[in-house]
């Protein structure tokens, strides 16, 4: 348990996953060698329950419903592709990774590993929690879009414009549906032998060349009154995106990483996650109590709750002498509402 709290600290006061450089960090009272050994070990030896992990990051968010996404990111590592697969939950703009696997290949997941996913998902939390599951373009298929329709589970997922769908004995493109910029909907077709409602609108020029297709399709299992409000429901999942952003270059740095093992990789997505949430509640906070998030010309925020709550709780330990009321509150603000009941079964055998 003491591990885990100083390894989370460095993480957060190093921003990176390098454990050379966590090693710095760790315990100023040893040397650097030492604290790598200490590392070393825990990734080796010590298991962490997945199941409390998810457990204790939902207990920390105060949703009932949750909107969830499904994606993948990537990257390599000398000639070794580390390939995750994750499982979030929407929140605030953001992406709280839940549930995740390392896939020991390269390219797209198959629906059997995402079935793997949501299973695991519903077991703990149930599918009338699920409010909604975005997906992009990878994430279709037969067998997958009828497990989601047999399990219940709404869901927007974009296509590509060359897919088929079919209506009785007519076949075409579904580019073909929408050639306007204003949204358009087609109620009833097959979309890869399965009868799903079709959104979709052509993009601006600017969204063209940022997309690198003309068009914005999206399937769902849902009635479509307004097909805009059904696009605008899809787009949340760029919340996933701010995910990878703050898993990656504006903030921890897992790329960074040399560790390759599937299983010690799983280990160290399930502590940053916990860092990743502790840093946004952080952020949160602050915007709203103490000095708000500077907005830009543009609408947006200067930088994400993630990357200010890591700035703040960086401040606060590299001062801790000085700001003990901060870090005690800090703690306070991370263990609220289920912590400590989830942490105790966090660690299934004692190193």
């Amino acid at each position: 348990m003491a591990f885990l709290t100083v390894y989370i600290l460095a993480l957060i006061k190093t921003k990176s996953v390098n454990s050379s450089e966590i090693a710095t960090a760790l315990n100023p009272c040893a040397k650097k060698e030492s604290n790598q050994r200490r590392i070393e070990n825990f990734f080796a030896h010590q298991d962490i329950s997945h199941e409390v992990v998810a457990l204790l990051i939902l207990a920390i968010l105060p949703t009932r419903k949750y909107r969830i996404s499904i994606d993948r990111t990537n990257w390599k590592y000398g000639k070794t592709d580390i390939n995750i697969l994750m499982l979030c939950v929407n929140y605030m703009g953001i992406g709280i990774p839940v549930y995740w696997i390392c896939l020991e290949k390269r390219g797209n997941s198959n629906t059997s590993e995402r079935v793997e996913l949501l299973d695991a998902f519903i077991s703990l939390f149930g599918q009338k929690r699920i409010k909604y599951l975005l997906a992009d373009r990878e994430f279709v298929g037969e067998e997958w879009f009828k497990y989601l329709k047999r399990r219940k589970i709404p869901f927007y997922i974009r296509i590509r414009e060359n897919f088929h769908l079919q209506d009785f004995d007519a076949k075409l493109r579904v580019k073909f549906l929408f050639d306007r910029p204003s949204p358009g909907v087609y109620r009833g077709g097959r979309v890869c032998g399965v009868k799903l409602n079709v959104v979709g609108r052509r993009l601006s020029k600017k969204e063209c060349e940022e997309e690198n297709e003309e068009m914005l399709i999206v399937v769902t299992n849902e009635p479509v009154g307004d097909p805009a409000e059904a696009l605008k429901t899809y787009k949340q999942r760029w919340e996933v995106e701010t995910l990878f952003r703050a898993y990656k270059r504006k903030g921890f740095n897992l790329e960074s990483t040399h560790i390759t093992d599937p299983g010690r990789i799983r280990k160290l997505v399930a502590l940053l996650s916990l860092a990743l949430v502790w840093c946004y509640k952080m952020g949160v906070k602050y915007d709203a109590c103490y000095e708000p998030i500077e907005v830009k010309k543009h609408g947006y925020k200067q930088y994400s709750y993630v990357k200010y709550g890591l700035d703040v709780l960086c401040n606060i330990l590299f001062g801790l002498t000085m700001k003990r009321t901060e870090f005690s509150n800090a703690v306070i603000l991370f263990t609220m509402k289920g912590f400590e009941n989830s942490l105790s079964g966090l660690i299934e055998n004692s190193a």
